[in-house]
């Protein structure tokens, strides 16, 4: 008789599967997406032929009534003096503050604007001034105000930059940033710092002063931002023609309207003005 059946199966099935399941995803899911970015600074006029590469303002706060920037010296180079213009209380008033011997690629300082009334913008306007003819041309002609009190200046290359500053923030607003931050922080070092002011304390910091965002129904530009007239009704407006410059116009707050559709028109006195002109 034949032997008896072979061994058990020669093997045994084979392994169990090769291994566990693939370890767990990855990686973990990427990190939260960023919150929206602010919006930029528009730049709406410049008085000079040298441009900048990198901006040299940038928005940090934005709550309606209050817009918060830097400044940064943003090119190779150390400029003699950075004059920066902004406007500080409720009815047009404006605050010049001067920063000498600003290093390459630092920052002049950290500033907060008053918005217009009815309109969330502020315009803030940044004179640079290369004290040691190092990269600016004899085209750049621009004249800091006397409101800066800045010194003599003698054949000295000048860059005036405007820009206009989004007050409103794109994304819900942070628990912290529903007030307003301090007027201004300085950097550690103000030894340079020249503070130059335009308002009595209790102007700048008095409550009826404070922009009223609530009346969602008023004009463009509004007298109490930039009054004129013989009773202060009208305003001053800021107009941009390719034939006649920048012309500043009284007008009346209805007509202000118009000023929405035009990039480099703004509300208050032109900064650069060829003529001052009423329109009745």
């Amino acid at each position: 008789m034949s032997a008896a059946p072979s061994a058990s199966p020669s093997a045994s099935p084979s392994d169990a599967p090769s291994s566990s399941p693939s370890a767990s995803p990855s990686s973990a899911p990427s990190a939260a997406p960023t919150r929206c970015p602010r919006t930029q600074p528009i730049l709406i006029d410049t008085i000079g032929t040298s441009q900048f590469e990198d901006t040299p303002i940038e928005i940090t706060f934005q709550n309606t009534t209050h817009v918060g920037f830097t400044v940064t010296n943003t090119w190779e180079t150390t400029f003699t003096n950075v004059f920066t213009q902004y406007h500080q209380g409720g009815f047009g008033e404006t605050e010049c503050l001067e920063e000498e011997n600003v290093q390459s690629f630092s920052e002049v300082s950290e500033y907060t604007a008053v918005c217009m009334h009815n309109v969330p913008i502020s315009i803030v306007n940044i004179w640079v001034v290369d004290g040691n003819n190092a990269i600016f041309s004899v085209n750049d002609d621009a004249e800091v105000p006397e409101c800066c009190h800045p010194p003599e200046f003698s054949e000295v290359p000048i860059v005036q930059y405007t820009f206009k500053l989004n007050c409103t923030h794109p994304c819900p607003p942070d628990e912290d940033e529903t007030l307003a931050p301090a007027a201004r922080r300085l950097s550690e070092n103000d030894d340079n710092k020249h503070e130059i002011p335009q308002q009595s304390p209790a102007t700048a910091s008095s409550g009826a002063n404070q922009p009223d965002s609530a009346n969602k129904d008023g004009h463009f530009c509004v007298s109490e931002d930039y009054p004129c007239g013989e009773d202060g009704s009208r305003v001053n407006v800021c107009h941009y023609s390719a034939r006649d410059g920048y012309k500043t116009f009284c007008v009346p707050e209805a007509d202000s309207d118009v000023l929405a559709f035009y990039k480099k028109d703004y509300c208050g006195p032109c900064v650069r003005g060829f003529g001052e002109t009423a329109r009745k």
